[in-house]
């Protein structure tokens, strides 16, 4: 009888203990991640669906397999959930397949839609072969997720150091890049000097990268824009005649605001279409007795295009027309169109990077490095790559251009026309060009302030001055300053004079508007020889666009004095009173909660030229943090001075935020007025 009350107890016991362990598992847990490491980085990943178990074991308990090394398959399909992949600024004209961009893929495999918007989005390196089953190394994780930054736009603020690693010296400049990223934004560490960029990357470890990646997304969110209105459809063409059968499908732009522009765009897509039917028509008619004594020798043209980019200011596509004039193939000939939309002119090589950029060299080592990933399937010798032309043809994607060689240019024909994605710095658009005409309208009006002498007559000084400002300021402002000479810039000494105008920041106010605040820099003989400055004065001037062209609307000399910091990126306004102030480098300590590790960053003080020791008066002092700082402070997990509340904001760039210690949060002491005028004023102005 106690046997059995024992049996029966330990029954119970196994029920309910198996119960139990069934109950917590089923809510997310894994038997193999207990005490690991990273288990709550893997409870983290898969909490937000970037990650999942693979299956259970041989007692039925979820499993996840820490230590599993990861293949290509799964790291698309992690980061296509991480950073939300999709089609960016591409169209298709018919569904794309993950077997467009490689042969060793399904289309209805588990992966595929992963692999399919990561081929669009560049994510791995350009290979006809995905090799999906392959296990990844660190550093292709690493070039993979700054890929995918790149690809969704994000921009991620960072103090850029290059790390000390003993093992990363023989890295490519992409890998070189992409280890950089991934080191400074934390998002993956070495240890012991040591990034092991060839190592293969194990499910735990890639748990903590994906936390870290999704913090950075939350952390720089991008700013949703409109789909572009401009669509491409397809105009076909189609006869078959004995001599030739033709089969076009011609570009057809819609969308387009300016209606006379599209119509002069689309007559000239059609025009290249004709002349090709036209062209090869005659050769059939001129060969037509071999055509028709000849068996499966009927002459063929067909073109087809599947894809665009497009944004607000570019349509970039290509069309494929292949033609068979008899013999053992056809031919395909790819012509590419990069259409600015604002005017309806192609766009060339050189409007992609800036004038002084030397691209012709990056993107033949771009080329070069993709060569050597199949060097079997191009030419050698005479007929290899040797480096792009000055009319290369290329098309656009997702923040890449695409340069191709046609058949037989630098692979045999099997090898088809073969790509090169190149990562670009940035797609041209009408901000961008707006901004840099702009600054070039400031520049050059700057140039020209000492030719306008205000020491001379009236009248000299108004034909002075129409002749010089005529053509960069608008019409009311010229007129303001015929009125009264007295208020226009200019030449008021004979030295110093004012040479320049150095940009310090711009805001733009409008697509139509810019603010511009600079300063007027004065130059003496001895400063041109030695290199140094006599003076600044601060301006702030406003352009508009007026009639199709940037002009200047309004110039005035500020009031004020002005601190610039370009190692941090910011100017600070400060009155008048405050010329020949000091800057004082100091440093803020603060102090992590969990582990009472220690951190700290720049403080720079602004101090009145009047203090003195005796009698000192109040500080403006300016702590600068990085995001990952700021972030932990707005945490509460980084306490800095002994203040219960935070540091205070001024502003942030791109790198940087700046902000007044805790102290300044609270009213102002009798005597202090005037720091506290100031700082209502804004006076930090980041760039």
């Amino acid at each position: 009888m106690k046997k059995l009350v024992c049996y029966l107890v330990l029954a119970m016991f196994m029920f309910v203990s198996t119960g139990m362990s069934s109950a917590a598992l089923s809510s997310g847990t894994f038997v193999d991640t207990r005490g690991h490491w990273a288990e709550s980085e893997i409870e983290a990943a898969c909490k937000q669906g970037l990650m999942y178990g693979t299956g259970v074991n041989e007692f039925g308990f979820k499993v996840f397999r820490p230590e599993e090394k990861v293949n290509r398959f799964q790291l698309a399909a992690v980061l296509e959930r991480a950073f939300d992949l999709d089609y960016g600024n591409m169209r298709f004209l018919k569904e794309p397949k993950a077997s467009d961009y490689y042969y060793d893929v399904e289309d209805e495999a588990w992966y595929s839609e992963a692999v399919l918007l990561c081929a669009i989005n560049h994510i791995f390196a350009h290979m006809d072969a995905f090799e999906g089953d392959k296990e990844v190394t660190r550093i292709e994780v690493a070039r993979g997720i700054h890929n995918a930054f790149g690809a969704k736009g994000i921009s991620v603020p960072m103090i850029m150091l290059m790390p000390l690693y003993d093992d990363t010296a023989g890295l490519s400049q992409d890998d070189t890049n992409a280890m950089v990223f991934v080191s400074n934004t934390g998002i993956m560490k070495g240890s012991d000097n040591l990034f092991r960029p060839d190592d293969p990357i194990k499910r735990a470890e890639l748990a903590r990268v994906l936390n870290r990646c999704v913090e950075l997304i939350a952390m720089n969110p991008v700013e949703a824009k409109p789909a572009p209105a401009v669509e491409l459809e397809i105009k076909e063409v189609k006869s078959e005649s004995e001599l030739i059968n033709i089969d076009l499908n011609i570009p057809v732009i819609k969308g387009m605001q300016d209606k006379q522009l599209q119509s002069q765009l689309n007559q000239l897509l059609e025009q290249e279409a004709v002349k090709r039917q036209e062209a090869i028509t005659a050769e059939a008619e001129l060969n037509r007795d071999y055509i028709l004594t000849e068996p499966y020798h009927t002459y063929e043209i067909v073109s087809r295009f599947s894809q665009y980019y497009v944004t607000r200011d570019v349509l970039s596509f290509y069309v494929d027309y292949y033609t068979y004039t008899g013999g053992a193939h056809g031919m395909t000939d790819r012509v590419a169109y990069n259409i600015d939309l604002n005017t309806g002119q192609e766009l060339a090589l050189s409007d992609l990077f800036a004038p002084d950029s030397n691209y012709t060299e990056m993107i033949n080592e771009k080329v070069r490095s993709i060569i050597t990933l199949n060097p079997e399937i191009y030419f050698e010798g005479k007929m290899r790559f040797k480096g792009i032309s000055e009319d290369q043809r290329f098309y656009l994607e997702n923040g890449h251009l695409i340069v191709y060689f046609l058949q037989y240019e630098i692979a045999p024909y099997a090898s088809g026309i073969r790509t090169f994605p190149v990562p670009l710095p940035a797609i041209p658009n009408r901000q961008d060009s707006s901004e840099a005409a702009v600054r070039h309208l400031v520049t050059e009006f700057g140039s020209r302030l000492k030719n306008v002498s205000l020491l001379a007559t009236e009248d000299t000084v108004k034909n002075s001055i129409r002749e010089n400002y005529g053509d960069l300021v608008s019409p009311a402002l010229l007129g303001k300053w015929h009125n009264d000479v007295n208020q226009a810039p200019g030449r008021v000494t004979s030295s110093p004079w004012p040479e320049r105008i150095d940009i310090t920041a711009m805001e733009k106010l409008s697509d139509s508007r810019y603010l511009i605040k600079g300063e007027v820099i004065a130059m003496t003989s001895v400063e041109l020889v030695n290199g140094g400055v006599a003076g600044r004065s601060p301006v702030t001037l406003e352009a508009e666009m007026i009639d199709s062209k940037w002009l200047i609307t309004s110039f005035e000399y500020d009031d004020s004095i002005t601190y610039t910091n370009k190692g941090f990126g910011f100017i600070f306004n400060l009155p008048a009173s405050w010329q020949g102030y000091a800057i004082i480098e100091d440093e803020w300590e603060g102090q992590y909660i969990e582990d009472a590790a220690t951190d700290n960053g720049p403080m720079l003080s602004i101090r009145h030229p009047q203090w003195t020791e005796q009698n000192p008066r109040q500080d403006i002092p300016i702590m600068v943090f990085t995001y990952d700082q700021w972030d932990m402070i707005q945490k509460e997990q980084l306490s800095v001075g002994a203040a219960p509340i935070p540091p205070r904001e001024l502003g942030r760039n791109a790198g940087y935020v700046f902000a007044l210690p805790a102290r300044y949060n609270f009213a102002f002491p009798t005597g202090y007025e005037e720091v506290e005028n100031i700082l209502d004023n804004n006076p930090l102005i980041p760039f």
